[in-house]
């Protein structure tokens, strides 16, 4: 068969399927590549929607490519077409358009919020923030001279991303969340004290350690909302608008159960390769080596699919050309490592800082910030920068940059 017959499917349009498209042209494959998308525009970048939402960054600004460079690679694009689902035995995507055969699949489906955790969440039409009509319609909610007092719930990365949008737009701003501290996952308590101290100062009314007990729409629009304290029922509260944060699922519903191996996502081979030999994955819904603790895991981040995506193209056409899997394109793992910023106000993080039992966090102040460094036995395996005045490309981020690589030659 030769390679003009030839049948590549990429399931989503965002960064690792982007990425995915111009592995395989670049390793010589010139066959069809038909790309199905439930979205009607370009690939966003999630990192910056956030910015367009809060009105600091144009419409044009979230697009990482334009249309001539997408065009460029070549793609059978289906917009506007949802997948019913994936039958890897007759290998072909079932779609509302009809059937699509392939030879390689890669499912890059990305994540979509979570929404439990948040009372009458389905009957309230509360916001979110994960795509780009997510970001306009939020947009649009704090443009209006009525929106003065917005709930954020959720303390993670996406919430204080939320956060931040409310306060460029100078509106009044509650954050939410059931832990004692912001970023449970990413910050040390230490430092977490110090970024809610910083959104403080910046008129952000913190209600950590609680949770929404009720929420009710009201005749004119607004949210009544009542707080509790270990079930202990608290204030009731009236907001404009309420944002959701509570985390994110990957979109596998269209994957019959049982079809491939699946624990939080599709399970990964180096390759990309889920346990169909025919079927690829990447991004938000493959779980791949995490360098810092050595166990495959979902790393839900922009180079991690850049990267994941590059090696399932790469791989994807050295298969259909018949030659083995290209030993330099084998995907090495991804660290944990992210920056978070509301303004100026900074954290940057890498690998495990979940600090155990026989983990020791040792805090040292410098000019702008603080950092610290998780031992477990005298090894690095995690650290956070944080300043809450960061000047852009300061010590700070020199700090950070300095500790990632510590980091990784230490694994």
């Amino acid at each position: 068969m030769g390679q003009a017959e030839q049948r590549v499917v990429i399931i989503g349009f965002g960064t690792a399927a982007v990425n995915a498209l111009i592995g395989l042209r670049r390793a010589g494959y010139q066959g069809r590549v038909t790309v199905l998308t439930d979205s009607d525009t370009l690939p966003v970048s999630p990192v910056l929607i956030s910015h367009y939402a809060g009105g600091t960054l144009p419409y044009e600004g979230v697009f990482p490519w334009t249309a001539d460079e997408i065009a460029a690679l070549g793609p059978d694009l289906r917009a506007g077409c949802p997948v019913l689902a994936i039958d890897p035995a007759a290998h072909e995507v079932r779609t509302e358009q009809g059937p699509v055969p392939y030879d390689k699949c890669l499912i890059a489906t990305g994540n979509t919020p979570l929404l439990v955790g948040f009372p009458q969440v389905e009957a309230g039409a509360f916001r979110t923030l994960r795509t780009l009509a997510d970001a306009q319609a939020l947009r649009d909610s704090l443009a209006r001279p009525e929106c003065r007092r917005v709930l954020v719930s959720g303390t993670s990365m996406v919430g204080l991303k939320a956060l931040e949008a409310c306060l460029d737009q100078g509106v009044q701003v509650t954050l939410l969340g059931r832990s004692e501290h912001i970023l449970k996952r990413t910050a040390v308590p230490e430092l977490a004290a110090r970024f809610e101290q910083a959104l403080a100062d910046k008129g952000v009314t913190l209600r950590l350690g609680q949770q929404a007990q009720d929420a009710a729409r009201q005749a004119d629009g607004t949210v009544a909302v009542t707080f509790s304290t270990d079930g202990a029922q608290g204030e009731t509260e009236t907001f404009d608008e309420v944002v959701i944060a509570h985390g994110m699922v990957p979109n596998l519903g269209f994957v019959p159960r049982g079809s491939m191996q699946m624990d939080q996502g599709l399970l990964v081979d180096e390759w990309m390769r889920t346990s169909d030999p025919d079927v690829y994955a990447a991004g938000d819904v493959a779980q791949a080596l995490d360098l810092s603790c050595g166990q495959k895991r979902i790393v839900a981040l922009w180079k991690t699919a850049c990267l994941q995506g590059a090696c399932a193209g790469r791989a994807m056409a050295a298969e259909l050309a018949g030659q083995p899997l290209p030993e330099d394109a084998r995907y090495q793992g991804s660290l944990p490592s992210n920056t978070i910023a509301v303004g100026r106000t900074t954290l940057i993080s890498g690998g495990r800082t979940d600090a155990g039992e026989n983990s020791t966090v040792e805090l040292e102040e410098f000019e702008q910030g603080v950092t610290a460094r998780i031992c477990e036995q005298g090894r690095l395996v995690g650290f956070n920068v944080f300043a809450a005045d960061a000047e852009p490309d300061g010590p700070v981020f020199d700090r950070g940059a300095m500790l990632r690589r510590q980091l990784l030659a230490g694994l």
